[in-house]
């Protein structure tokens, strides 16, 4: 472009520290832009040290207040923001900040480790104690399958903390030396568990098919009165129960196992309600012990497992645009719709018909009044 020939970068300033330089003829309001963008890059590039994570003894939050301390634990944050370090070192390094009494808290307070120095020692005299103490917090620190170190602000690892589900480990021992101790823990599968959620589903899907079996079966009383299910003549509905036990039951292609159907761990089915039993618990304790893996895949596999084959199974029953059960119900709304309509039609008919005869009634009942009055009269002239 043409307004930005001859541009020149003159050195004006330099030192070890500081340099000034002039960049010139720029158009107006590129100064601005050119100087942002410098200013970034610098930011990005100048390498420099700071503190960018703080415990404190007895704080979770920094929202918390210290009993002792003038400032609560946000101010104290933002002080130590201020705080600047030297080094010759990449490492990461951990200082420790112990102050007890009534005391003005300075940055020279930071025990240092290594080649690592405060600048600005007298920084922080915004920081006041004026009794009780300000200490550096010791979080729990462990690792997960030789992952990345992981920690703990409380003595116990929990779910939430370690992301395995139902973990639970309580941390006592610091070391005989006051460090932290090495302790190695290993996890094992809840079997137990499993087999209790496995007996679960069974429980519930049986009386998923008890319930389409009570709504689709016809009953004999004791007087021998039969009495018809509320969809005992519903196609659909007997359907569901067939297919259910054929999703639940039948061999699962595509799965990376030889474990393939419910079959195989010992339960078995019947074709006259539809139901599901586990008749060789042992087989599926062998299942649990040694192949737990394989027993996962059959019914978590993501694309082919047997909880995603009942999943999809239902959400094309239940689906609220095109399920089944919703279009059946769209289709029975729409019957009883009619339904209604022609009754409304039929009282509209029988209510006409029946002022038609009030008023056939009132005719009959005027005709024979005047044929009563005529017969008295000729009775009267005729001397009858």
């Amino acid at each position: 472009m043409e307004a930005f020939k001859d541009i020149k970068v003159t050195i004006k300033e330099e030192k070890d520290n500081y340099g000034l330089f002039e960049i010139s003829p720029l158009p107006r309001g590129y100064g601005n832009t050119l100087g942002n963008a410098l200013r970034r890059i610098l930011y990005s590039s100048l390498r420099g040290s700071g503190i960018t994570g703080v415990n404190i003894k007895g704080v979770d939050h920094e929202y918390s207040t210290i009993d002792g301390v003038k400032e609560n634990v946000l101010d104290i944050i933002l002080n130590l923001k201020q705080v600047k370090f030297q080094t010759k070192m990449d490492d990461v390094f951990t200082c420790k900040l112990n102050v007890k009494g009534k005391k003005t808290v300075c940055a020279g307070d930071i025990e240092v480790t290594g080649d690592l120095e405060v600048v600005n020692g007298n920084f922080l005299h915004a920081t006041q104690l004026v009794g009780g103490s300000l200490q550096r917090g010791n979080n729990l620190l462990y690792t997960i399958n030789d992952g990345g170190q992981l920690f703990s602000q409380s003595n116990t690892i929990s779910s939430s903390s370690s992301g395995i589900e139902g973990l639970t480990v309580s941390v006592t021992d610091a070391g005989a030396d006051g460090n932290p101790a090495e302790v190695t823990i290993t996890v094992s599968s809840d079997t137990e568990a499993v087999k209790t959620a496995i007996e679960k589903f069974i429980t519930d899907y049986n009386s998923t098919q008890s319930l389409l079996d009570t709504l689709t079966a016809n009953t004999t009383d004791e007087k021998g009165k039969v009495s018809a299910g509320m969809f005992a003549s519903d196609w659909d509905v007997n359907q569901i129960a067939s297919t259910l036990r054929n999703k639940a039951y039948g061999e699962i292609e595509g799965l990376d196992t030889t474990l393939t159907s419910l079959a195989k761990i010992g339960i078995t089915t019947s074709g006259y309600d539809n139901s599901l039993t586990l008749d060789d618990s042992d087989l599926l304790d062998e299942y649990l012990e040694n192949n737990l893996n394989d027993l996962k895949q059959l019914f978590t596999d993501e694309t082919n497992g047997l909880a995603t084959r009942l999943n999809t199974y239902l959400e094309q029953l239940t689906d609220e645009d095109d399920g089944t059960l919703s279009e059946r119900q769209s289709t029975l709304a729409k019957q009883s719709s009619a339904i209604d309509t022609q009754i409304e039609d039929l009282e509209r008919i029988v209510q006409a018909n029946r002022q038609m005869l009030v008023n056939n009634f009132v005719s009959m009942e005027s005709a024979r009044s005047n044929i009563n009055q005529q017969l008295q009269f000729l009775q009267k002239n005729l001397g009858v």
